[in-house]
């Protein structure tokens, strides 16, 4: 007998199997399937396994003389070393009339390095078998890719190139400035990006470094040259703002080496970001409205500034986060997503910054339903002023513990994480202290934080949809009259 008769044979009889279990329990001729009875054990939510541990390898650190931080983390279980360089060099070092000239400058950065211009740069990578990753955030940006153990020096090499020697050519400009064009004229018409924006621009002020948009838009990215570039780059990338981050088949000595060899010879100072200014609290409650005529889905954000990550409450307010709208199972996501059927998802996140952070209630909502949205999630948040009970309180922190040996269980994750403590001016063993501090968070923390940070006459509501269809209900819910904006952010 074949061996295809045989697996043609085992998946008919599967088939049956599978009929057979779909069918049993019910009538004789009915088609009705059997119904499970409603057995008292299947009230209970089964129990939670052991929590994992957190096995971080030990990270260790040397300097070059130039000022660069090496940061190695050993992994020898496959031969490949992940490679990252971060500086300090993000939308937030960049005034709000050139909104975007960090953006374009990440993504020019790759476009050519020394001698080699874009396809050469390709090639060599390709020869390596390397794929270069860049991009920027709000405060810095970082370069990366990860090759084989036995190309690492050739890898370290290219990477040095590129934060080193960037062309910033002016053809290769004028086609990257084009697409960002593109792409911010793309935005307006999305109504989660415009709300988002103006979010973030009423909560801190449109010339606060968290406040303007940083993508840019139109105008600010029609204003920018590769002169400006050129300029961003040679004022904030310097080895002493920068840190290379090595993780996986590599030694400490091996590290240090290669990184001299590579960017042993870059010079500079760099100026170093600082924390910006806090913003301005208000006084009242505030809503505002973006106009997309027509729309069945509003996009709605809640938002205030939140905590710096150096803030000793950050770790009480990522728990609050999980029970208020962190999870499937968040009081925002069971109210708005399950109980009322109002959206797919309602979540609320903290960003970590030098600063204080903006915190945001985000949810894409029916736009029938998004003015009782809004009443029900200002609701929620003062609900958890109140406190919260004993399993919201162990599941949000089991459910954070949980998922952190995922996120960082690669090289390649567990050097963007450092290189993220870096850039916030973090010491290496940050994760861990978070981590511990998350664990030894009390309900009475949580408590004392949402007083703290959801301050009711601080926040923000942003809603981007249908005003016509939107005005009306707010105002039946007892909501303030909202202020009217364009898609471009500006008020109309």
């Amino acid at each position: 007998m074949s061996a295809r008769y045989l697996r043609s044979a085992a998946a008919l009889a599967t088939l049956a199997l599978v009929l057979a279990c779909n069918t049993s329990g019910a009538g004789k001729g009915s088609g009705q399937r059997r119904v499970t009875p409603d057995e008292p054990w299947r009230q209970a939510r089964p129990p939670s396994g052991p929590v994992p541990e957190l096995q971080l390898p030990a990270v260790q650190r040397a300097d070059l003389k130039n000022g660069l931080t090496v940061l190695v983390i050993e992994d020898h279980s496959l031969p490949l070393v992940s490679a990252r360089v971060v500086v300090r060099a993000g939308a937030a070092q960049e005034s709000a009339k050139d909104a975007g000239l960090a953006a374009l400058t990440w993504d020019l950065i790759d476009e050519g390095a020394g001698a080699m211009n874009q396809l050469a740069l390709a090639n060599a990578l390709a020869q390596i078998g390397a794929e270069l990753r860049t991009g920027g955030d709000l405060e810095c940006g970082a370069a990366e890719l990860e090759v084989a153990r036995e190309q690492a020096e050739a890898g370290l090499k290219l990477l040095a190139a590129v934060v080193t020697k960037p062309t910033f050519g002016a053809a290769d400009f004028e086609r990257v400035r084009d697409q960002a064009l593109l792409r911010a004229k793309e935005r307006q018409g999305d109504a989660r990006v415009v709300s988002d924006t103006l979010t973030n621009a009423l909560v801190f002020g449109s010339e606060h470094p968290y406040g303007h948009d940083a993508a840019g838009t139109a105008d600010t990215i029609g204003k920018l040259s590769a002169l400006k570039v050129r300029a961003f780059w040679s004022t904030y990338a310097a080895p002493r703002n920068a840190a290379l981050i090595l993780a996986g088949d590599v030694t400490l000595e091996q590290a240090k080496a290669l990184a001299f060899k590579a960017f042993g010879g870059w010079a500079g100072s760099g100026r170093a970001p600082k924390a910006p200014a806090e913003p301005t609290p208000r006084n009242a409650l505030t809503l505002a409205t973006v106009d997309y005529p027509g729309a069945t889905q509003t996009a709605v954000r809640i938002g205030r500034a939140g905590l710096a990550a150096s803030d000793a409450d950050l770790p009480a307010l990522l728990v609050l986060n999980a029970v208020l709208g962190g999870t499937r199972s968040s009081r925002l996501n069971v109210k708005l997503r399950e109980e009322k059927q109002w959206t797919a998802d309602a979540r609320s996140e903290q960003a970590t910054a030098l600063g204080r952070g903006p915190w945001l209630v985000k949810a894409e909502v029916q736009s029938d339903a998004a003015a009782d949205a809004v009443a029900e999630a200002l609701a929620q948040i003062e609900a958890i002023k109140t406190g919260i009970t004993d399993d919201e309180l162990l599941r949000a922190k089991e459910g954070w513990a949980r998922a952190l040996p995922g996120r960082l269980g690669a090289p390649a994750d567990q050097a963007r994480a450092l290189g993220d403590a870096f850039a916030q001016g973090f010491d290496a063993d940050m994760v861990v202290k978070v981590a511990e501090a998350v664990r030894a968070v009390t309900a009475d923390d949580i408590k004392r934080v949402a007083e703290r940070v959801l301050v009711k006459e601080d926040l923000v509501v942003v809603l981007a949809g249908d005003r016509a269809a939107l005005t009306a209900k707010l105002k039946e819910k007892g909501l303030p009259d909202p202020l009217q904006f364009g898609r471009d952010g500006y008020p109309e």
